[in-house]
């Protein structure tokens, strides 16, 4: 990275440096208390900075508007130092989210107007494609009405205030609610003419949800807001299952995605395509070893998870597994944890457990 700094001779106070870099000055006292900028001091004791420090005010400031905590960015920067190369690169799939995000709304009206305005009548595809945005808007609103009934002000105020600091969060989770609306559309199609939950064509488009999770980081998010504030985030998800959305008008419940009928067909698709029987697989094998009482290395079944993770490119295993044992618990009816909740955990515990170590009932 220095060989692609100016040759310049920097040295900005600390007052410059905040201006020019639209920082305020306690901003950078705040980064070099925390270790993540360490300006240098002239014979008079001034801070002043130089072209490296402006470089890792960039790599900083990108890490933040990414979502990073000041304790996360800098971990980062003590374990993997990003060049300015991938800084940038960073920044620009950052703003390319959410141009693209802001692009597919501004496209879709554009044409419609257009059409109308020719007086000429819109496409069948142009229109689904309008009720779809329509509807994802329109649960948009549901949660947040049932949020307000459920959560109080401050709460509500806090979980608005974690994604207004994340811009490129609320790109990507736009990104992917808009694709996962396509998917479960295609899904309920194949419901609606009449095909087997376990057949090809929904078992493609179930493996077409995960692989959009992944490149959505609906996993690693979610992992970050648990590190963050756990119990808010376990009571937001509570809000999108069932117990939730059964409290809205009963025909918004039927236009949408939420009917009972179409939730156990979805289920099934998962269990029956062939990532999903590897995985129940796995679970059971973990059951069985719970309920057994007999101890099994841990080293193997982490062994076997990665592999799983590998072959369906699923992702980092932890946090896959972090989140499957965080849905199941968002799904519990009880306060006593379900047994597939402790088959995650357990299957979470054994990727980080020493070679030798036992996995126990």
């Amino acid at each position: 990275m220095d060989g692609l700094l100016s040759d310049e001779k920097v040295r900005l106070k600390t007052s410059d440096c905040a201006a020019r870099c639209g920082l305020t000055t306690r901003a950078l006292r705040v980064y070099e208390k925390q270790g993540l900028v360490r300006p240098h001091r002239d014979a008079n004791g001034w801070r002043t900075y130089s072209s490296q420090d402006l470089a890792d005010l960039t790599t900083i400031v990108t890490l933040k508007k990414m979502g990073l905590t000041l304790v996360e960015v800098r971990r980062t920067l003590q374990s993997d130092v990003p060049t300015l190369e991938e800084t940038l690169s960073r920044q620009l799939r950052m703003w390319r989210a959410r141009r693209d995000a802001a692009a597919t709304g501004m496209r879709l009206v554009s044409d419609a107007l257009h059409h109308l305005k020719n007086r000429r009548a819109l496409s069948a595809e142009t229109l689904c494609e309008l009720v779809r945005q329509v509807e994802l808007a329109d649960v948009t609103a549901d949660l947040g009405a049932i949020a307000r009934r459920k959560l109080t002000k401050a709460e509500i105020n806090t979980w608005s205030r974690w994604w207004e600091s994340r811009p490129n969060d609320q790109a990507e989770n736009q990104l992917y609610l808009q694709a996962q609306n396509v998917l479960l559309h295609k899904i309920k199609s194949c419901m609606d003419r009449g095909l087997a939950a376990s057949s090809g064509a929904v078992s493609q488009r179930i493996l077409e949800l995960e692989r959009s999770m992944l490149e959505h980081h609906v996993r690693e998010r979610a992992c970050r807001q648990l590190r963050w504030n756990s119990r808010l985030t376990t009571k937001w998800y509570r809000l999108g299952q069932r117990p939730g959305l059964d409290e809205l008008e009963p025909d918004a419940a039927t236009r949408k995605l939420y009917s009972p009928r179409f939730a156990g067909y979805l289920e099934s698709a998962y269990w029956t395509s062939p990532l999903g029987r590897e995985l129940k697989s796995l679970l059971d094998l973990v059951a069985r070893i719970r309920k057994s009482g007999e101890p099994a290395s841990a080293r193997k079944l982490a062994h076997r998870f990665r592999g799983l993770c590998a072959r369906w490119e699923l992702g980092n295993p932890k946090i896959h597994a972090r989140f499957s044992e965080f849905i199941e618990k968002v799904n519990r009816k009880g306060a006593r944890a379900s047994g597939r909740e402790l088959d995650w955990r357990a299957i979470h515990r054994s990727l980080d457990a020493p070679p030798n170590r036992r996995l126990r009932p």
